[in-house]
């Protein structure tokens, strides 16, 4: 856990992104499943569950047996996802103990600590200098960026387009206002994607994290629970209950 110290809020966040990218050797490369960083690097148990009503977009809490723990609104798309477990990832790096419910874009009145958050979730996604790098390639390459370069670059980053728009123009990259004047053009951003033939970002979604996954997949392994039981646990079916366990048991399978 990290000291919160004197400097201002965006500064920490900033600070404390950088350390934790160089601490888990990831240099300043985009992230291509960050919840698989975070419950095999970090050991945070992320579960993707149907948040209601749908503007949270995450929970965390920290538990002494179990750790810290990530609720990720599994009704939100992943680029939306990814900045909500980044966010969350922040709070356990700086308020350890203290449970959380975040609502993306409710900005006005946002605590310290919030700040904190928002900001180490921005620069641990996208830093400073490979964001600046790619947007430099692209306009060295094309001699200027055009918005279907952006689509691209946020894609490559893993974040969405209006996430990756304020970013730049914080950088004084692009103009500020750009996203939203774009967006009262009708430019569509979905619509370019399908155009360049960008794939949906490389996910892993399931309910329960892969700690939970595995053990379960011992218990059936040791019979202490039925197939049927099983895929409850899960929250699948059993077809779907017989992929996992094939794909995680390391013994015989037991399904038949």
């Amino acid at each position: 856990e990290y000291e919160v110290g004197k400097l201002k809020a965006a500064e920490l966040g900033e600070s404390i992104a950088l350390e934790e990218r160089q601490r888990l050797g990831l240099s300043d490369k985009p992230i291509p499943i960050l919840r698989t960083l975070l419950e095999q690097e970090v050991g945070l148990r992320i579960y993707y569950l149907p948040l209601k009503p749908s503007k949270y977009s995450a929970i965390y809490v920290y538990s002494d047996q179990i750790g810290g723990c990530i609720a990720v609104n599994s009704q939100h798309p992943e680029a939306r996802d990814r900045l909500s477990l980044a966010h969350d990832y922040g709070h356990f790096l700086t308020s350890r103990y203290k449970p959380m419910v975040y609502i993306e874009g409710i900005y006005r009145g946002r605590s310290f600590g919030e700040v904190i958050c928002d900001q180490f979730a921005v620069h641990f996604l996208m830093p400073t200098t490979g964001i600046t790098r790619r947007f430099s390639d692209i306009r060295k390459s094309k001699g200027k960026v055009t918005p279907y370069d952006l689509v691209e670059m946020a894609h490559y980053f893993g974040v969405s387009f209006e996430a990756l728009s304020y970013r730049l123009e914080a950088l004084n990259l692009i103009p500020s206002g750009m996203f939203e004047h774009l967006k009262e053009q009708g430019f569509r951003v979905r619509d370019v994607q399908q155009q360049l033939g960008l794939e949906d970002l490389p996910a892993a979604r399931q309910r329960l994290p892969l700690r939970h996954q595995l053990l379960a997949v011992e218990a059936l392994d040791q019979g202490l629970v039925s197939e049927a039981q099983f895929g409850q646990l899960l929250g699948v079916d059993q077809i779907k209950a017989r992929e996992i366990f094939l794909s995680l048991s390391a013994s015989s399978p037991s399904f038949e």
